[in-house]
């Protein structure tokens, strides 16, 4: 592939991965909410920290989408962006569309793995069952793993202050919610949960639990 024709795939791809994101996750929800008769969201109480973490995220989500969209369309808007210079750099674009990519097939992965027990949020009754089984005997947190990698492969696609800044938020808000729902395991299946996360980290890179 020339090089002309990557940079024309690095400015077009974060684009098109937000609004497939989009679509697969409005797809998703309308698909489980019909079949439970229930949405899958579970926004939290107003004034909650699950609730301010749901909208935190969800709002930085629209806001890339809308960027990324007017990027592909109108390259002045990368100035907005604030660039770091030193990282815009075709090959290293091309691992930051590559990252997004591994992100969102695993995720897809794990969707499909949970089947109609996929939730977004913390049910006020929680889970069911505690998973410990397949990608959860790894990594108690493999969802939010993966959407931390793909904010990492926005960051490296579109080296910015402003992706820097998605990338702190976006990593600072999945800890927040990650913490609140092992409170909710832990009270739901203390014995369980205790000797779950004895022995696998809530972290990839984490390798002590």
């Amino acid at each position: 592939m020339p090089w002309s024709d990557a940079t024309l795939v690095t400015r077009a791809f974060p684009g098109a991965y937000f609004v497939f994101i989009a679509v697969f996750y409005t797809c998703r929800i309308l698909l489980l909410g019909r079949r439970a008769g229930a949405s899958p969201v579970h926004k939290g109480e107003r004034g909650s920290a699950g609730r301010r973490h749901h909208v935190r995220f969800v709002a930085m989500r629209a806001v890339i989408l809308v960027l990324m969209l007017a990027r592909a369309a109108f390259p002045a808007v990368d100035r907005w962006l604030v660039p770091l210079g030193p990282l815009w750099h075709t090959p290293l674009m091309l691992g930051g569309d590559a990252l997004l990519l591994l992100s969102f097939l695993g995720v897809l992965l794990l969707h499909f793995g949970l089947g109609a027990e996929w939730r977004s949020g913390i049910a006020p009754e929680g889970p069911a069952r505690l998973r410990t089984g397949g990608p959860y005997a790894r990594v108690r947190h493999p969802s939010f793993s993966l959407v931390m990698l793909g904010q990492l492969g926005l960051f490296l696609a579109v080296p910015s202050l402003f992706t820097l800044a998605c990338l702190a938020l976006g990593a600072r808000t999945l800890v927040d919610q990650a913490r609140l729902e092992e409170e909710q395991l832990a009270r739901r299946f203390p014995a369980a949960f205790a000797a779950y996360a004895a022995r696998v980290p809530a972290w990839p890179w984490r390798r002590e639990v």
